[in-house]
């Protein structure tokens, strides 16, 4: 029943008028619920495309203008995602954990931290990698170098073992944040 409603907005408003005055039944109830629906899901993707035209821009006012018009609905994390993810790696650990705990376990979340641990990584700020770290439940080959490295700075270098099947003696070209861990093995 949650998805149901997943476009409405996560703080409605209650009206003066009660269900007992309008004399509602349940099935004008869930009539009325699916329209109300309908409407906010559709002005939700009415607003997504000049959002996302925003971000293309790198309009940071606009991205503003719409993460406020679109906040509490199913796409509203997407102009602030947008937002953060120009110029990811100089946005502060504080604002991607944010955004991280209030879309707990979505995809778009995890993909802004991965992106970001891999960002801190790349210029050795290794205890903002271990602090959200968590946030990635599932990495890929870099992000899991990124990782790592974060772990070996802040004193765990077995961690370092975990990779080295993946990075050590390998003729194939690594990535940069591997080959540091490559070269973490010697």
């Amino acid at each position: 029943m949650s998805r149901l409603f997943a476009c409405l907005p996560a703080t409605p408003t209650v009206s003066s008028i009660s269900l007992k005055e309008w004399r509602l039944t349940g099935i004008q109830v869930l009539l009325l619920a699916l329209s109300l629906q309908t409407t906010v899901c559709m002005a939700a993707e009415t607003d997504f495309m000049p959002a996302f035209q925003a971000a293309k821009s790198r309009d940071l006012a606009g991205l503003d203008y719409y993460s406020g018009l679109m906040q509490g609905n199913l796409l509203g994390m997407y102009p602030e995602y947008w937002k953060l993810n120009i110029d990811l790696a100089t946005q502060s650990p504080d604002a991607i954990e944010s955004f991280a705990k209030r879309y707990l376990q979505s995809a778009i979340a995890e993909k802004l931290v991965a992106d970001y641990i891999e960002a801190k990584a790349a210029i050795g700020e290794y205890d903002t990698v271990r602090r959200l770290a968590p946030y990635v439940s599932n990495p890929d080959y870099d992000e899991n170098c990124a990782i790592v490295q974060g772990q070996a700075a802040g004193g765990d270098v077995l961690a370092l073992s975990a990779l080295r099947d993946d990075v050590w003696l390998k003729t194939s070209k690594i990535s940069d944040l591997c080959s540091k861990v490559a070269d973490q093995l010697l």
